[in-house]
């Protein structure tokens, strides 16, 4: 494999035979060792980071994948929003701890909970002032996850207008929760993308493979 091109792929740390995986193919690594919030915190941020450290002098060039449970950016709650930033603000700090100068977010969009016309701008502001505490060589991945059309994670990335900000298209959960196809989301996403996930699912949750 092309070095320019395994230098731009990473197998995700969650999957049991990463480490094969990157050895056979001399690729990167993106951490998901940080999913769960809680894990950035004592003890166990202490007995995990020694490991991740010697991890990362073996596959340089990771990508920091941040936690998601319970943070949302767009939160009605502000003191739901104030969790979301701690715990971000937080993560990005433990990624340049390693190093790390990419770190993937999931969207925070929740159907039914949320109307569009509230989740952009809201997302929009919550992660400008994100950035604004971040260096210029740090860069930002917001992931769709229950998102079901690619054009609201478009705006608001479009009017974040930050060339440190853009999208990490997951097509695996594309396929579950979303009707539209799969060329429809690359063409409307190609111009901000700067990570994607791929992975098998067959339409299903339960029928996911990483």
């Amino acid at each position: 494999m092309d070095r320019n091109i395994r230098s731009r792929i990473s197998i995700a740390t969650c999957c049991p035979k990463w480490r094969q995986i990157a050895g056979e193919f001399h690729v990167a690594i993106e951490l998901d060792q940080f999913c769960q919030a809680k894990n950035m915190d004592s003890p166990i941020v202490e007995r995990i980071t020694p490991v991740i450290r010697r991890d990362l002098e073996e596959f340089p060039g990771a990508v920091f994948h941040a936690p998601f449970n319970e943070l949302f950016p767009a939160a009605i709650d502000p003191k739901a929003r104030k969790l979301a930033m701690d715990r971000y603000l937080q993560a990005a700090e433990l990624a340049r701890s390693f190093g790390i100068r990419k770190m993937v977010v999931h969207s925070g969009w929740i159907p039914h909970v949320y109307f569009k016309e509230w989740h952009i701008p809201r997302s929009a502001e919550f992660w400008a002032g994100f950035m604004e505490h971040q260096p210029e060589d740090f860069h930002l991945s917001i992931e769709n996850v229950l998102d079901d059309e690619p054009e609201m994670m478009a705006e608001i990335v479009r009017r974040m207008n930050d060339p440190r900000v853009g999208i990490c298209y997951d097509v695996g959960h594309a396929n579950i929760v979303s009707r539209e196809g799969q060329d429809r989301w690359m063409e409307v996403l190609a111009p901000y993308l700067n990570h994607l996930h791929i992975h098998n699912n067959g339409g299903s949750v339960t029928n996911t493979k990483a």
